[in-house]
Parts: structure tokens; C-alpha cells; sequence
């Protein structure tokens, strides 16, 4: 069974080099990741643009915490941010399911993606969505993306891509195979409902 856990290389990779991603500096700044988005925008944020990917080097957002403090101390904080969804979907019941939904990820001023997908997937924590159909505008799905997703069982939920699986063989041309979504700020009603969806 597929953990909901994100790329462990690929966050290693980033520690190594130094660089984070959006939804890594909302962590360690502790504040929304529309803020860091628009923060971003007004120029407030150094980034890194490497393709149709931002991201932000440690050393320009430890000056947001504490300029004395050494960046040295950020790989242990993004392993436990990036660990925490895995952990918590292991201590959860999971269903698997077909339910179709569809979900949005709007960054104003950057992408704008809207498709149609069937959750197979779901628990408390999250879904793991396949059959992903997607119309992409100034970017393409990539981990740490803010969704909303809609479908009949919840209605409208928040939530966050925690990891895109693409088509080897079609280089993600045709949109990801699937990708797994972390739930945010999810209700008391909501969770009620998805218990006794679970049973």
C-alpha cells in the first residue's frame, strides 16, 4: 500500500542545496502559505525561480526569524514538517474509494489549474486522488500547492498536494497519474462525516 508520505530524496536534495519550498517557509515562519505567496509578490521574500518552480535559500528567510541565528538549525525543523502528514495518515483508518471531485490551485499572479479527478483514497489526514485530468495556466502541479477540492461527500475542503505522481512514460505531458492531498483546517462536521464514511 502507497504511503501519503512526500519524496524523501527530492526534500533531501533541497536541504542539501540549501533552498526550501513555499509551503517549508510557511513551517518555519509560522504564518499562512497565502502570506508567503503574496510576501513573494511584493518582493518582501528573495526567491528563486528555477523554471516554473520558486524557491527561497535559507539564508534570506532565517533573516525573517533571527539574522544571528545559524541556518544550520533548518534540516531538522523541514524533516519533521515534511514527516508529519506520513505519521499522522499511518494512525488513521484509510478506505479505498471512487468517488469523483474536482479541485482548483489558484496562486494569483503565477498558475491557475482547474481538472477533474477520482479520489481512491481517503482518511482523515487526506485522499490520494488518480485519473487526474487538469487544464494548467502559468505552471504545473508541484508539491506544497494550496487545492481546494469539491466533492459530494464534504463539499468544499482545503487542502495541500503532498505529492505529484507523474506518467514515466508521457514526462507529465498529459497531467499527473496521481498526486496525494493533505486536508486543511478541516471541520468538526467535516471529520464527523469522513468517521462515518469510514465506518
Amino acid at each position: 500500500m502507497q504511503s501519503y508520505g512526500s519524496n524523501s530524496e527530492e526534500s533531501s536534495s533541497y536541504n542539501k542545496e540549501g533552498l526550501l519550498t513555499a509551503h517549508e517557509v510557511s513551517e518555519l515562519l509560522r504564518i499562512p502559505l497565502s502570506t508567503v505567496y503574496y510576501l513573494t509578490q511584493q518582493k518582501q521574500l528573495k526567491c528563486v525561480r528555477i523554471g516554473k518552480h520558486i524557491r527561497y535559500r535559507q539564508e534570506d528567510i532565517q533573516s525573517h526569524i533571527n539574522p544571528a541565528e545559524s541556518a544550520q538549525s533548518f534540516p531538522e525543523n523541514i524533516k519533521a514538517s515534511q514527516n508529519l502528514f506520513e505519521a499522522n495518515q499511518r494512525q488513521l483508518p484509510r478506505l479505498n474509494t471512487h468517488i469523483a471531485c474536482q479541485f482548483t490551485v489558484v496562486i494569483p499572479g503565477w498558475k491557475t489549474i482547474r481538472g477533474k479527478a477520482a479520489i481512491r483514497k481517503m482518511s482523515e489526514a487526506g485522499v490520494y486522488l488518480r485519473k487526474v485530468n487538469c487544464e494548467c495556466e502559468g505552471g504545473e502541479l508541484e508539491q506544497d500547492d494550496p487545492v481546494i477540492l469539491q466533492f459530494d461527500l464534504l463539499g468544499e475542503v482545503q487542502g495541500r498536494v503532498m505529492r505529484v505522481d507523474q506518467n514515466p512514460t508521457q514526462g507529465g505531458q498529459n497531467g499527473p497519474v496521481g498526486m496525494f492531498i493533505e486536508f486543511r483546517q478541516l471541520s468538526k462536521e467535516a471529520k464527523k462525516k469522513i468517521q462515518g464514511f469510514l465506518g
